[in-house]
């Protein structure tokens, strides 16, 4: 089993702590004077390259995080700066121009929507009043809203009953009598229609049920 720490300032430390005293009577231990001066000189050498390599280890450390520091206010003030000169470029009557002269590139036109998608996971709860509720899934973003839809009995014509920015609708209008109602719901924008949704129907002489 070796002797030496296994740390290296610790090692450093254990020939610091007896070399001195081997120079002294080198003979006594079975060393030569120059083998003992030989072993101080490198003993002093280990020492300060361990002192320079952890004065480096920290300055890099400090480096580091003044980097860091210097980097964070230089991005949050030119992030500052890009928006003075967005909003300059905007007041103009040419904003390409000012744009230009700062080498800043324009903002991209925003991108238009793609079209309405169908709503999805459409339900119909009949109430006890006779009344229907029905509740769907969709997007509402750029201004969508929906539509309700709705045929009775077997007749296969469909004929819009409501139009909601919510996502829930209550039919208060059923026909009495009405063996059963089936509904679907369209997504739109502007004139942009998206398909029907699935159907929900409900089903007066035998609850609800939902078909495709």
């Amino acid at each position: 089993m070796s002797v030496l720490p296994d740390q290296i300032n610790q090692r450093i430390q254990w020939f610091e702590q007896r070399i001195a005293s081997w120079k002294a009577a080198p003979a006594a231990i079975g060393l030569t004077p120059a083998q003992a001066n030989a072993l101080d000189v490198a003993v002093k050498a280990a020492r300060t390259a361990y002192d320079n390599a952890l004065a480096a280890r920290i300055a890099s450390k400090n480096a580091t995080l003044g980097q860091k520091t210097a980097v964070s206010t230089m991005t949050s003030l030119g992030a500052d700066t890009l928006r003075f000169i967005k909003a300059f470029a905007e007041s103009q009557p040419n904003p390409d121009t000012v744009y230009q002269l700062a080498s800043v590139p324009p903002p991209a036109p925003p991108t238009p929507p793609g079209p309405p998608t169908p709503p999805v996971d459409v339900v119909a709860d009949p109430n006890a009043d006779g009344t229907v509720t029905i509740k769907w899934k969709g997007s509402t973003s750029y201004q969508t809203f929906f539509t309700v839809w709705r045929r009775v009995g077997n007749n296969t014509q469909w004929t819009q009953i409501g139009a909601v920015a919510t996502k829930s609708f209550r039919d208060d209008s059923v026909p009495p009598g009405s063996p059963f109602v089936a509904y679907v719901i369209r997504s739109q924008r502007n004139a942009q229609v998206s398909a029907a949704s699935d159907e929900a129907v409900v089903n007066f002489g035998g609850g609800l049920f939902m078909a495709a």
